[in-house]
């Protein structure tokens, strides 16, 4: 019972993670171009996205410090960090300080993922793994869901400030929870953090086994959040909750049916650069709807030029890392 606790506590921690980004998605086109309009867009878009630049510059240091510190003591620290930046942000402050607490929260995002899968896999054990692990995969489209359906509701009643204060209670409980739960850390692992941390990221960027996984990854995120955060607002407001509570449902079940599917009968590396490719004719049939209803009432040119290129990336990107695979001794 103790093991099953601490999965779901965990899942929970990372559903708060997702709402990291997820809460700022939410707000984007309200609370957020009211209070940080005169900024422009891009200020905007960096602030959903710096908590990802974050854990895209630092992943590696973020593994080596959790060896050392200890799991249970970083996702706790983590989980506390995060609830302190969001009590910060429910201010709304000023956009350099926002920054600040963005930076701050992406440092949070990153131990809890780099700790939450690992964690789930020793409370599972072999036996409970594969289930273990699929809970995990849903946190990021299932949080995304929620604050669709949920978040709009609670801002008109009490403001932009009140999701982020119950972001931050969540971070907080969940700190508590977890502290209790997890069992005391390891002894610090000796691992070098201070010497070669340089040549071990560059070692890890430059092999073709190594990087292949991750840099995929980006231009997947980056159409998937990108998508999540800009494509809900185009649609009218009778039925932007729907779309936006949709999209990623849809996401989730098509991962854990269609994708668990062809796993068994294409290989991982086909599988993503295919689906970059639906990516592609579904972008494409999207752009060829622009002149005529009822796409023509959303005005999204921008989201057919932004996904083209990002698609093309993945696709190029596996070909060339296979490519050096395959010469690889």
């Amino acid at each position: 019972m103790r093991n099953l606790l601490t999965i779901l506590a965990i899942w929970l921690a990372g559903l708060g993670a997702a709402a990291q980004f997820g809460k700022i998605s939410v707000l984007y086109d309200t609370a957020l171009v009211a209070r940080y309009g005169d900024q422009g867009n891009v200020a905007l878009g960096l602030m959903v996205s710096v908590v990802g630049i974050v854990g895209l510059v630092f992943g590696t240091t973020a593994g080596i410090l959790v060896a050392r510190i200890g799991p249970r003591r970083a996702i706790v620290t983590a989980l506390a960090l995060g609830a302190a930046v969001s009590l910060g942000q429910s201010v709304l402050p000023a956009y350099p300080v926002m920054m600040v607490l963005r930076v701050l929260e992406g440092a949070s995002h990153l131990a809890i993922v780099v700790v939450g899968p690992t964690a789930i896999a020793t409370a599972a054990g072999p036996r409970h793994l594969g289930a273990a692990m699929t809970l995990w995969s849903s946190f990021f489209g299932l949080t995304y869901a929620i604050l669709a359906v949920a978040a709009p509701p609670l801002v008109a009643a009490q403001g932009a400030g009140a999701l982020f204060l119950v972001h931050g209670g969540w971070m907080a409980v969940l700190a508590v929870v977890l502290a209790r739960l997890l069992p005391p850390d390891p002894p610090p692992v000796a691992d070098g953090l201070d010497e070669g941390l340089l040549a071990r990221h560059g070692s890890i960027y430059a092999s073709p086994f190594t990087a292949a996984p991750a840099m995929g990854f980006v231009c997947y995120t980056i159409v998937y959040v990108a998508a999540l955060t800009l494509m809900p607002p185009l649609f009218p407001d009778d039925i932007r909750a729907r779309v936006a509570a949709g999209m990623p449902l849809v996401s989730i079940f098509v991962s854990l049916t269609l994708g668990v599917w062809l796993l068994g009968r294409i290989t991982p590396v086909r599988l993503v650069q295919g689906g970059f490719v639906m990516a592609l004719g579904g972008t494409a049939l999207f752009g060829a709807g622009l002149g005529t209803p009822p796409v023509a009432a959303l005005g999204p040119l921008g989201v057919v030029v932004f996904t083209v290129p990002f698609c093309l990336l993945g696709i190029i990107v596996h070909i060339w890392q296979e490519a050096r695979r395959n010469r690889a001794p």
